[in-house]
C-alpha cells in the first residue's frame, strides 16, 4: 500500500487556516480526503454538502471526513486507519501558537503516513507588526522556519507595498521557500500538495515555554446580548488577541451565535454548519500571565 501523504496546515492565530480547510473541504477535487481540526464550530459548512455528521466526525458526499483533534492527535489520526475507506490524503489543522514542524513528525510514527509538507499562512496585514513584538517572535520564527510554502494571505487589506515587504521578510528568513498571495486564503488548491520531503535533520527540539496563557469555559444555559457584547468589549481591550465562542441568547435559543476576536476587533454571527455544541463555550488565549484564576468565569456568569 503506498503511504497516505500528510499535509500540516500551520499558522498564527486569525491568519486563516480555518478559511482554507472551508474551502478545501467544499473542493470537488479533494475526495477522499481526512482534515483533522481543533473545533467544528468555526466551520462555515453547506448543510447539503454533508452525508452524516455523527458526533466528532462530520461525512462529506464528495468522500472526504472531518474530524476534530480530541485529547489526543496521535488517536484521533490513527482511529482514521480503522474506518472502513482508507483516506486518499490527511490535512491536519494546527493552533495558531503550535510549531507545524512538530506535528510533521508525526507521520515518522507510522510507515502507512508520509509527510507531505507544512504549508503556513501569514496574515500580511499584521505580520510584521506581529514579529516585531517580542513576546510572539519566537513562536513565529518557529513556524516560518517550518514552512514548505507560504500563504500570504488577506493581501487586498494589508496593500501591495506591505505584501512587498513581507515577502521580502520571510525570504530572509526561510530563503526560497514558495509563497502564494491570497485574499480570503483562496488559492488553487492543487498548489497545497506534492511536496513530498523527506523530515529535516537536526530540527531543534528545544522550546521555549510560550508567553501566552489560555482559558476554556462551557456553561449551559442562555446569555443576555447586550452583557454579552459588554463583555466582549472588555476581552478586546484586556490583552486577549484571539479568543473564540459560540453562545445561546435569551429568547433565541433555538440558535447559536459564534464569537470571534483576532487582534482587538470581534464579530458576533449566527453560527453555520453542523457540530454546534448544545451548551456554550468560550476560548482565550492572551499574552503574559493573564487574569487571576476564576476571572473570566466570574464576567461570564454576569452575562446569564
Amino acid at each position: 500500500m503506498a503511504a497516505i501523504p500528510l499535509t500540516v496546515i500551520g499558522g498564527f492565530l486569525g491568519s486563516g487556516k480555518t478559511t482554507l480547510i472551508n474551502r478545501l473541504l467544499t473542493d470537488p477535487g479533494q475526495e477522499r480526503t481526512a482534515v483533522l481540526v481543533n473545533d467544528f464550530g468555526a466551520l462555515n459548512i453547506d448543510a447539503g454538502l454533508i452525508r452524516s455528521a455523527s458526533g466528532d466526525v462530520i461525512e462529506f458526499a464528495n468522500g472526504c471526513v472531518c474530524c476534530t483533534i480530541g485529547d489526543s492527535l496521535v488517536e484521533t489520526l490513527f482511529a482514521l486507519f480503522e474506518r472502513p475507506a482508507l483516506p486518499g490524503r490527511i490535512l491536519i489543522e494546527a493552533s495558531g501558537v503550535a510549531d507545524p514542524a512538530r506535528i510533521g513528525e508525526i507521520a515518522q510514527l507510522d510507515d502507512r503516513l508520509v509527510l507531505d509538507g507544512v504549508v503556513v499562512l501569514i496574515d500580511a496585514e499584521r505580520f510584521l507588526k506581529q514579529m516585531a513584538d517580542d513576546r510572539l517572535e519566537d513562536t513565529l520564527e518557529r513556524q516560518v522556519a517550518s514552512a514548505d510554502l507560504f500563504i500570504v494571505n488577506k493581501c487586498d487589506a494589508a496593500g501591495a507595498d506591505r505584501v512587498a515587504k513581507v515577502r521580502v521578510r520571510l525570504d530572509s528568513m526561510q530563503p526560497g521557500a514558495p509563497v502564494l498571495e491570497a485574499v480570503e486564503a483562496n488559492v488553487p488548491p492543487e498548489m497545497l500538495f506534492g511536496m513530498a520531503r523527506p523530515p529535516r535533520s537536526g530540527h531543534d527540539h528545544h522550546h521555549p515555554e510560550h508567553p501566552f496563557w489560555t482559558r476554556s469555559l462551557e456553561r449551559d444555559g442562555s446569555f443576555d446580548r447586550t452583557r454579552l457584547e459588554a463583555l466582549f468589549d472588555e476581552i478586546a481591550e484586556a490583552g486577549v488577541i484571539r479568543a473564540k465562542g459560540v453562545f445561546r441568547l435569551t429568547g433565541d435559543e433555538d440558535h447559536a451565535w459564534v464569537f470571534q476576536l483576532v487582534d482587538g476587533t470581534w464579530r458576533f454571527d449566527p453560527a453555520r454548519g453542523p457540530g454546534l455544541p448544545e451548551t456554550s463555550r468560550l476560548v482565550l488565549i492572551g499574552q503574559g500571565e493573564g487574569p487571576a484564576d476564576g476571572y473570566w468565569e466570574l464576567r461570564v456568569k454576569r452575562c446569564g
